[in-house]
C-alpha cells in the first residue's frame, strides 16, 4: 500500500519576549475575548506580547492599544506603526484634547494613517499616540495594562480564550515586541510590581 506524504510550508516559531519559565499566567481559567465588546476589528491576529486589560471579574480581555507616530503626517492625519489596533470610531490623544478616528488608511506596508476629526495636539514624530475613552479635554486612558498575551491569537471573533502572563521575574526589552509599547503604558505595567519592562 502507498503512502502519500504532503509537504507544507511552516511558519517559523514565535520569537520569546521573555524567559517562559519566568513567568505566571493568570489563573482562574484565564480571560476570553468578548464577541459583543471587544474593541479590535474582527479577523485581525494578535501577536505574543499584546498589552491586555483584564477585568479580573468578569475575565473579559480588551486590547490596550497606543501607536508610535511616525514621519510624514500631520496634526490630523498622523502616521503611526502598524500593529497598533485603532479602529474607526476611537478617540485618541497624544498631549491635549482627546479626538476621534473617522478613517484610517492601511495601504502603506511600514505604517497606517489616521484621519483624525480634529487637530491633535502634540501628534509628532516620536511620541505616542493612546486611546482614550471619549473625545474633549482631560482625556482618559481607554484601557490600563494589567497583563500580556503569551500566544498569538489568529482571526479574532469573539469568544476567543487568551493566556494572559500577569507576572514575569526578569527585566523585558519592549523594544523587541511586535506591538507599540508606550511610556504611559510600561509606566502602568510596572508599577503594578509584577513586570519589569524597559
Amino acid at each position: 500500500m502507498s503512502q502519500y506524504f504532503g509537504i507544507k510550508e511552516v511558519s517559523k516559531p514565535a520569537k520569546a519576549l521573555w524567559n517562559y519559565n519566568l513567568q505566571r499566567t493568570l489563573g482562574g481559567g484565564g480571560a476570553f475575548i468578548n464577541s459583543n465588546s471587544m474593541n479590535v476589528d474582527e479577523g485581525v491576529t494578535l501577536p505574543i506580547g499584546v498589552l491586555l486589560d483584564v477585568d479580573l471579574v468578569t475575565r473579559e480581555a480588551f486590547v490596550v492599544k497606543n501607536g508610535l507616530i511616525v514621519s510624514g503626517g500631520t496634526a490630523t492625519k498622523p502616521r503611526i506603526g502598524k500593529n497598533n489596533f485603532f479602529k474607526v470610531g476611537d478617540c485618541v490623544y497624544c498631549s491635549g484634547a482627546a479626538v476621534s478616528i473617522t478613517s484610517i488608511d492601511k495601504t502603506n506596508v511600514v505604517y497606517d494613517e489616521l484621519t483624525l476629526s480634529a487637530s491633535c495636539d502634540g501628534a509628532i514624530a516620536g511620541q505616542y499616540i493612546e486611546n482614550s475613552k471619549a473625545v474633549g479635554g482631560n482625556p482618559v486612558i481607554a484601557h490600563v495594562a494589567n497583563t500580556i498575551l503569551q500566544e498569538k491569537v489568529v482571526d479574532v471573533r469573539g469568544g476567543e480564550p487568551v493566556t494572559a502572563v500577569a507576572w514575569v521575574f526578569q527585566d523585558v526589552d519592549t523594544s523587541q515586541f511586535p506591538v507599540p509599547v508606550s511610556p504611559l503604558q510600561k509606566s502602568t505595567l510596572n508599577a503594578t510590581g509584577r513586570f519589569l519592562l524597559y
